[in-house]
C-alpha cells in the first residue's frame, strides 16, 4: 500500500511517545503534524486520501480472504473518514 519511511531509532521513539501521549496512532499523529499548515478542508483532503488507500487496502484483503486484517483495515477506514468528515465540517 505505502511506502515505508525509515527514521533514526531516536526520532521513531519520540513520534510514538508523543502519539502514545495523544492517544492517536502513528500514522495519525503524522498526519496532524504534517497537515497543521493546511485549512480545515485542506485537512479533510489529505484525511480522504488515507481513508481511500485504506479502502484499497481492504480490498485486497478482501480478495485475498484475509479476514482478520480487512476488519482492522475497515476499522481504521470508518477513522479516517469520520476525521475528515469533521475537518469538512469547520
Amino acid at each position: 500500500m505505502g511506502r515505508a519511511v525509515v527514521l533514526p531509532k531516536s526520532i521513531a521513539k519520540l513520534v510514538e511517545r508523543e502519539a502514545r501521549r495523544l492517544g492517536i496512532s502513528v500514522e495519525e499523529y503524522l498526519a496532524e503534524v504534517l497537515s497543521t499548515g493546511l485549512d480545515s478542508a485542506g485537512r479533510a483532503r489529505e484525511y480522504i486520501k488515507v481513508a481511500e488507500d485504506l479502502l484499497a487496502q481492504a480490498r485486497e484483503e478482501l480478495a485475498k480472504g484475509i479476514l482478520g486484517e480487512l476488519l482492522r483495515s475497515s476499522g481504521a477506514l470508518q477513522h479516517w473518514a469520520i476525521k475528515a468528515y469533521a475537518y469538512w465540517r469547520e
